[in-house]
Formats: C-alpha cells, structure tokens, sequence
C-alpha cells in the first residue's frame, strides 16, 4: 500500500511539474516573439482560433446581455466572432507593448482618450511632438525586457471550490479543458512591471487566452508599475 502511495505521489507531482513545464514554455515563447518583434507569431499563441464560443451558455451565466458594440459573439456570426477575438488580442499585444515603451504622460492613449490631454490649445502637434512620440515607439527597443519571475497567481483561491465552479461555466462558454491565471514580472530599461496572463488547454495545448488576470485585476495587456 506504502508502494502504491508513493507512485501515484509521484504521478501527481510529475503531472503537475510536467503541466507548469508546459505552461512556461508557452510564456517563453511568448517573450522571445515579442522581443524579436515577431508579432505575427505571437499572435498565433492565442485561442482566437480555436475556441468554440456557445452563446447560450453565455447567457446562462451573465446578468444582462451585453450591446453589440461590447463585441458580444452573437450566434450566426462564426467568422466575424473570430475576427472580433483576434482584434481584442491584438489591441492587448499592442496595449502591453505600449504600456513600456509609453513614459506614463501618453497612458491616456491606453485608456482611449488622446494626447495631449487635456489639449491647451487646437493647435495640430508641432514637429517636435511628433518626432518625440515617434522616438519613443522604437520596437528594437524590445531587446531590453526581461522577465524576473513567473508565479501562478493567488494559487489557494484560483484552486478553491469557487473558483473552480466559475471555471465550470466557463469552459461551457469557451469550449476549453482547463485554465491558469499566472503573475509575470517584468524589467524593462531598469523599471519593473507586473502583469498578468491567463492560459487556456484545449485538449493536450495550451494557449494564450488573454494578457491579464482577474484574480489580479489586470486585464487587457496592461502593465502596473511597481517603481511608481
């Protein structure tokens, strides 16, 4: 009995190494595209293509339905959710870029607003702040980032009972197998940043669900200073 014990301890803890082998491969990946600019490439570590969203079990777990202009995956529209996902995705890679190589006075382009804002005058942007904006959008920069760590976030409470009922609904509405909220902290030009990541399985691969993390209350590629 000690004998059998011991195996399936062991079972359990080599399938658990082996799933967060898997996890921070992906995230490895993840960086060294976004490092090489290669964003074509890291937006194929996304579900957007492979997720089967069901509408109606969406509408079993919400309070109201959402307008159109929420981008909600109305039914008959299969294409055009997809594309909708892939542009969501897309605007949390450019979000997240951004988010480092923007100094904090052009957040409020993260946050939908213009800048400069509040503009003083109607005045079109002279030369000199198209140049500097210009200057600070230079991706070789991306070069420089590193990641310091990776942690599964609040892991107690992303395993509780609760949690995992959430997770229930969710995998009716997305179609995934499982699904994982890691904390990712980054240097980037000597100032650090944390972010989030949730991580989808489908079948035996995993995939980039979104840059962010609820547990965290980072959502949509954006990045928290800590050096603030």
């Amino acid at each position: 009995m000690k004998k059998f014990c011991s195996l399936l301890f062991f079972i359990i803890i080599f399938q658990l190494n082996a799933q967060e082998n898997n996890v921070e491969n992906l995230i490895n990946q993840f960086y060294v595209k976004l490092c090489d600019q290669d964003f074509e490439g890291i937006i194929e570590l996304f579900d957007w293509n492979i997720m089967e969203y069901n509408f109606n079990e969406y509408l079993k777990i919400v309070p109201m339905i959402s307008p159109i202009s929420n981008g909600t995956q109305y039914p008959g529209f299969d294409y055009y959710n997809k594309i909708n996902v892939l542009a969501k995705s897309i605007r949390e890679i450019e979000t997240l870029i951004f988010s480092l190589l923007l100094p904090l006075d052009y957040h409020h382009l993260l946050e939908g607003r213009p800048f400069p804002y509040p503009r003083s005058s109607p005045e079109i942007l002279n030369e000199r702040e198209i140049n500097t904006f210009l200057n600070y959008l230079d991706y070789n920069r991306l070069e420089r980032l590193s990641i310091v760590k990776i942690e599964i976030v609040y892991q107690e409470l992303q395993f509780s009972e609760r949690q995992k009922r959430i997770i229930e609904n969710q995998k009716k509405v997305y179609g995934f197998d499982e699904t994982i909220e890691y904390s990712i902290l980054y240097l980037f030009e000597g100032k650090y940043y944390i972010g989030g990541i949730t991580l989808c399985k489908y079948g035996e691969i995993w995939y980039i669900h979104t840059l962010g993390s609820s547990l965290l209350n980072i959502n949509l590629g954006r990045l928290n200073s800590i050096n603030e």
